[in-house]
């Protein structure tokens, strides 16, 4: 075990990161509140069509590709699966959870099968990183349009985002010291004590980790600016909106609205 650990965070030395590391730290240092992650109640929704009926009146064209691929079972709602579209097949795969924030899982991974479907995707395989960005956007869109009638279930989401990124947050921080350890000497002295850490990281089964791990913070961060700054946002331009924004500076003015405090000094 420990030499498959030493060789996976070797690896992570020659993987770019798509976020300066200083912002990384920064990041890390933010995000670690004392949170608890908050279950959503079951008032027994209609989830499918108030998901189906909010993509019909955002953009026809989103609508008509879930349509179809429900219809064709390229999109396959299971409790036997995990989320995720196979990026070969192109089919999704959708797990729910039985509760209202049902409604919200359909239409992020609704999100993830649009941009799929389209070519050219909305967010090219360069920028994958960027993949959740759009998926929240909806998400965010979904908020805007039902937010008043549901704001219940889009508390429970804000609490469960901050929840999530945290803990991968906390994720990168391990793998940074371990790399850094790396460096030093081009191994790890690796004890006992070390496992329970090696298997919170081994088990993202990710090999460009850090880059997973961050695309979830950047996409809650970024789908913010684009709800708050952007209108009208085409599929042409979502891609070059979410890398031309100055993602730092904005975080730092505006983490108070992703649910944190802005007491960040600027250096």
């Amino acid at each position: 075990m420990y030499e498959e650990f030493t060789a996976f965070i070797a690896q992570l030395i020659n993987i770019n990161i798509c976020l300066k590391k200083d912002f990384v730290l920064e990041l890390i240092d933010k995000f670690d509140i004392p949170i608890k992650k908050l279950n959503y109640p079951n008032n027994n929704l209609d989830n499918l069509s108030i998901s189906l009926n909010f993509y019909k009146g955002f953009n026809l064209e989103y609508y008509n590709i879930i349509r179809q691929g429900l219809n064709s079972q390229d999109i396959m709602i299971s409790d036997e699966c995990n989320s995720h579209v196979d990026t070969k097949s192109s089919k999704a795969y959708i797990k729910l959870n039985d509760n209202d924030g049902d409604v919200i899982i359909l239409v992020h991974e609704f999100a993830h099968y649009i941009d799929r479907m389209l070519n050219p995707h909305i967010v090219p395989d360069k920028y994958w990183f960027l993949g959740e960005s759009f998926a929240f956007y909806m998400e965010r869109e979904l908020e805007k349009k039902l937010g008043q009638k549901y704001e219940y279930l889009f508390k429970i989401r804000k609490n469960n985002r901050l929840y999530t990124e945290k803990k991968l947050l906390q994720i990168i921080k391990l793998a940074l010291y371990y790399e850094d350890e790396y460096l030093k000497t081009g191994k790890l002295e690796l004890k006992e004590e070390d496992s329970k850490n090696i298997k919170r990281i081994m088990n993202i089964g990710q090999d460009n980790l850090i880059n997973f791990c961050l695309s979830y913070p950047i996409a809650n961060i970024t789908s913010l600016y684009l709800i708050n700054f952007c209108s009208n946002i085409t599929k042409e331009e979502f891609c070059e909106l979410c890398l031309s924004y100055d993602i730092k500076r904005f975080f730092r003015d505006n983490c108070h609205l992703i649910g944190l405090d802005n007491k960040i000094k600027i250096k």
